[in-house]
């Protein structure tokens, strides 16, 4: 099983989060509709799968990967400083990104 205590998000090579639905292109050009998430990797050298019109596969056909929280956080802040906005202008940008995306999740409690 996967460590639970670890929150896990699958994201596109952007790092926008994927979600079932979606669709998206494989490594040939052809469009796959995600039907599932899959699962994150269960050990570190693992990638973890993804469903895609009902089957699993390996995150990578989609061009897609397993990250999680700080790790996406951190890709996020690094790859807008290497788009030239200084590490702390970065770090407000993720944080207030991640608010608003927080506000406009329907609390289905």
């Amino acid at each position: 099983m996967p460590n639970t205590s670890t929150n896990w998000n699958l994201v596109d090579k952007n790092f926008n989060r994927i979600s079932v639905g979606d669709k998206l292109p494989d490594f040939r050009g052809d469009l796959c509709t995600v039907t599932g998430l899959g699962h994150p990797p269960r050990t570190p050298e693992s990638s973890g799968r993804i469903e895609l019109d009902g089957s699993l596969y390996y995150p990578s056909i989609v061009d897609c990967i397993w990250l999680t929280d700080e790790a996406l956080y951190e890709a996020q802040v690094t790859a807008l400083e290497h788009a030239g906005i200084p590490r702390s202008d970065a770090q407000g940008i993720v944080d207030a990104t991640k608010l608003q995306q927080t506000r406009s999740t329907p609390n289905h409690n």
